[in-house]
């Protein structure tokens, strides 16, 4: 079966329903933790848990996402 050209391969992300999934994908199936960020393309260790801090502008641990929003912020707040 061929797959058209305009058809983008399926989004890898753990099995899970954490809000974080909605933001970033995996990188490579085997690493887990390995994720990149659909805003802005940045890539990272620390999974989902990384991620979120990542878009709710959290300092300390990752960068700053300079494409989320402040509704982006509130979803990903975890205090």
């Amino acid at each position: 079966m061929d797959i058209p050209p305009t058809a983008s391969p399926p989004r890898l992300k753990r099995n899970s329903n954490d809000v974080g999934w909605d933001y970033g994908v995996l990188c490579d199936a085997r690493f887990p933790d390995k994720v990149k960020c659909l805003l802005c393309g940045k890539e990272f260790s620390g999974g989902i848990f990384r991620m979120k801090e990542h878009i709710d502008h959290l300092k300390g641990n990752v960068t700053v996402c300079p494409k989320s929003t402040k509704g982006d912020q509130e979803k990903c707040k975890w205090l």
